[in-house]
């Protein structure tokens, strides 16, 4: 019993982990994209927010299709 609440712990902090590191990444394409459109005439705030609503998807979407994955393997 205690092994699989390890187990289930380490596979939510490895789905969170990746999904921070996503939400990173795509930060820094939120901050290279307000550059490049601001250039081209776009509000920095709007693309900005774009980009992070972006990462916060992504991160989610990792999230949880790292979760089912484990619950299916789990159930398997």
């Amino acid at each position: 019993m205690l092994r699989r609440f390890f187990s289930e712990f380490i596979g939510v902090l490895r789905a969170l982990t990746i999904g921070y590191i996503l939400y990173f990444l795509v930060g820094i394409a939120a901050l290279i994209g307000s550059v490049f459109g601001h250039q081209l005439g776009l509000p920095r705030i709007l693309v900005g927010l774009f980009f992070t609503v972006l990462a916060m998807e992504a991160a989610v979407l990792w999230f949880v299709i790292d979760l089912l994955r484990m619950r299916g393997r789990r159930l398997q």
